[in-house]
C-alpha cells in the first residue's frame, strides 16, 4: 500500500517552466479536478432537485382540488400522462409497541406477517385488501393503527 501525506495542495506539485504539470502528478491532477467538478455538479443538481420537489409538493393540493372540480382523473400534457393517485399510509400508533402490534396481528389471524417484528408493507397490503373486499378491519387492529390517505398528482411518460 502506498503511503500518502494527509493533505497535499495540488497547485504546489511539479510544473515545468511554462507552468504545465509534469511527472506522475499530471494525470492525477486532471482526474482530481474532474472529480471535484463532478462533485460540485452533483451538489448543484441535488439542490435543484430539492427545489423542484418542494415546488411540486407545494402545487399538489391545488391541482388535486382543481382536477377533482373538473371531474378529471387524468390528462395528457406535453407527452406525459398526469393523473390522480391515492396512496394509503399505515403505521402503528405512537403508544403501540412492536410487541403489542405483533400480538394484535396474531390475534387477528395475521401470523404470517409476524417474525421477530412485523412487515409494515404486508400490513399495508392487508389493510388495502380489507377495503377492496369490503371487509372491516378488526377493531383491535384499527385501534392500534394510524391509517391516512394522500392523493397526489403524478406524471409518467
Amino acid at each position: 500500500m502506498a503511503t500518502t501525506e494527509p493533505h497535499c495542495d495540488i497547485d504546489n506539485l511539479d510544473r515545468n517552466e511554462v507552468g504545465e504539470r509534469v511527472g506522475p502528478h499530471a494525470q492525477l491532477e486532471s482526474q482530481l479536478r474532474h472529480r471535484v467538478a463532478l462533485e460540485k455538479s452533483q451538489r448543484d443538481l441535488d439542490e435543484r432537485l430539492k427545489t423542484v420537489k418542494a415546488e411540486i409538493a407545494e402545487m399538489n393540493d391545488n391541482l388535486v382540488e382543481q382536477m377533482a372540480m373538473a371531474g378529471m382523473q387524468n390528462a395528457k400534457v406535453d407527452g406525459m400522462t398526469v393523473f390522480l393517485r391515492t396512496d394509503k399510509f399505515v403505521s402503528k400508533k405512537g403508544g403501540t409497541t412492536t410487541v403489542q402490534m405483533c400480538q394484535i396481528l396474531r390475534y387477528c389471524g395475521l401470523d404470517y406477517m409476524v417474525a421477530e417484528g412485523y412487515s409494515a408493507s404486508s400490513l399495508k397490503s392487508k389493510i388495502k385488501e380489507y377495503g377492496e373486499l369490503g371487509e372491516q378491519v378488526p377493531s383491535v387492529l384499527l385501534d392500534a393503527l394510524n391509517i391516512t390517505e394522500e392523493t397526489k398528482v403524478v406524471a409518467r411518460k
